[in-house]
Formats: C-alpha cells, structure tokens, sequence
C-alpha cells in the first residue's frame, strides 16, 4: 500500500514539474512575443517621427525674409570717376550729353549733411559724398546709411585727410594712401556691411596738388578704384580772400565756371563738413540753373 502511495506521490511530482515546465515555456514566449510587439511599435513610432521631420523639412521656411535691396533710383545715372577724370582733363574728347555731378567733400556732418540730402532729394537729383573716414562713426552712421539708401554715392576722400602723411614733401606716399584707403573701407563696412565697396577716390586737396601720385593711382585701380577732381567749383574752401561771401557769390562762381567751359561733364566741388551754410543756401539756385541748361545728373559709382 505505501510502495503505491509512494509511486502516486513521484509520478504527482512529476506531473507537477511537467505542468511548472509547460508554464515557463509559455511565460517565456509570451514575453518574447511581448518584447517584439513593443519593439515593432517603438519602430513604427521612429518611422512615423522620421516621416513628420521629412514632411517639415519639405515645408517652405517660415523664417523672416531677408529686407529687400532698395532699389536705386539714380541707377541710370551713373558714371565712372576714371573715364569722367579723363574727359574733365582733356584727356579725352566727350561730345555726349550734357552731365552735372554735384559732389561734396569732408563730411559726414551731423548739421550740413541731412540739410544737403534733403535739397537733393526734394530735387530728385544725385549726388556724390566723398567722406573722411575720421567722421565716419557712431554719431554719423544713420546719415551715412540715408545717403546710401537714398541712392547718392558714398565715395572715398581718405582716413585723416593729413597732407603731411598722405604727401610728405608734397609727395605722394602710395603705403600710407593705401593704408589710409584701407581704413576708410573698414570702417564703412562697420556701418554699411560687408558688401559695401568703394570704387571712387577723392585725394584731399587734389590729384592736381601733388607729386609722383602714379604709384597710389595704379594700387587705387588694382582695387577697382578710380580717382576724380573736378573743374567747377562755389568756392566755399577756397582761401577766404578768393571765397565768394554770400550763396549769390558761389552761384556766380558756378555759374561763371560753367558759362566758360569747354565740355559738356561739370563736376562742381562743394563741401558737407561744418559750417557751409552758403553752399546750402546756393545749392538750391545751382540745381535751377543746370535744370534749366538742360543737363542731366550724375553721380559716381
């Protein structure tokens, strides 16, 4: 009876430990086949994310736009110094229309400079600012930045306008001209951006002034510079015994410069810097006058 009871028990045992076998087996693979269904649907989520992240990329940008250029509204009136220089010289003969460049040296100026952009544009003419790279600054860049976006030239006159460097001896030093280049173009940058470019040159006191200027000419030009003078004046820098007294008197000088000309190209020289009351008070006058002649505007590159 106990050998029978005995042999219930082991084969119990052994039913038991089939029935626990059975169960791991099934455990087991109910966890495997959990662990895929996760897996597959980690992976369909990835694959649904990548395909949201390709459908946004395909998406226009929604960033900003980028500020439109202005347009140039003189842009049909433009002129190169180097061919303009040759013509003003005699150097070459021009049987063209008649052309007027009003140009102003020595600013920007915080008082004579908007004055001056304002009869410009009331007038709807150009005109060509030769600056001083020393006044270019903080205190001047939104007038900087109006004449550039009115569609006037900012045009080079040099760094520090110091003869005794530029010229020592009264003769041209191309290092210090082209450093002092150098300088006036980075810090219109700083204002203007990096695009900005110079391609007009104005020595102070004229090319007409100094010697051995050859050397400077040719390294200007290797930059895609050209230099200019000018052959009409209003005489508001000249020395005062030979400076008109009133904006009638600058008038006249213009007009008497002009009136005995032998071309058709005048570029009057006029000044922005301080104290130039009477040239804004003739530059009114000045406009008229050539309006009148029927002479087209121009302004440098």
């Amino acid at each position: 009876m106990n050998k029978v009871k005995g042999t219930i028990i082991a084969l119990s045992l052994v039913l038991l430990a089939l029935i626990v076998g059975i169960f791991m087996k099934e455990q087991k693979s109910f966890s495997e086949k959990d662990a895929e269904i996760k897996k597959i649907a980690i992976e369909e989520k990835k694959a649904k994310k990548e395909k949201e992240t390709e459908k946004e990329t395909e998406k226009p940008s929604e960033t900003k736009p980028t500020e439109p250029k202005l347009k140039d509204p003189y842009a049909d009136a433009v002129y190169d110094a180097g061919e303009v220089s040759d013509i003003i010289r005699k150097q070459k003969e021009y049987t063209g229309e008649k052309v007027v460049f009003l140009t102003f040296d020595d600013g920007p100026d915080t008082s004579s400079s908007p004055r001056i952009l304002k009869i410009l544009n009331d007038n709807k003419v150009p005109g060509t600012f030769f600056v001083q790279g020393k006044y270019v600054n903080d205190n001047t860049k939104d007038i900087l930045k109006q004449i550039h976006d009115d569609g006037h030239t900012i045009a080079a006159h040099s760094y520090s306008h110091d003869y005794s460097y530029l010229y020592p001896g009264r003769v041209g030093n191309t290092e210090n001209i082209i450093s002092e280049f150098n300088q006036i173009d980075q810090v219109t940058k700083k204002y203007l951006g990096d695009d900005f470019k110079y391609y007009t040159w104005r020595y102070p006191g004229g090319h007409m002034s100094w010697q051995n200027l050859e050397g400077a000419d040719a390294a200007l030009k290797e930059r895609g510079v050209e230099w200019i003078d000018w052959n009409n004046m209003t005489g508001d820098a000249e020395p005062k015994s030979r400076r008109p007294s009133t904006a009638e008197g600058m008038f006249n000088m213009v007009k008497q410069l002009t009136e005995g000309s032998t071309t058709n190209m005048q570029v009057i020289l006029m000044h922005d810097n301080v104290s130039k009351e009477l040239t804004i008070q003739a530059l009114p006058q000045i406009i008229a006058y050539y309006k009148d002649l029927g002479y087209k505007f121009g302004k440098f590159k």
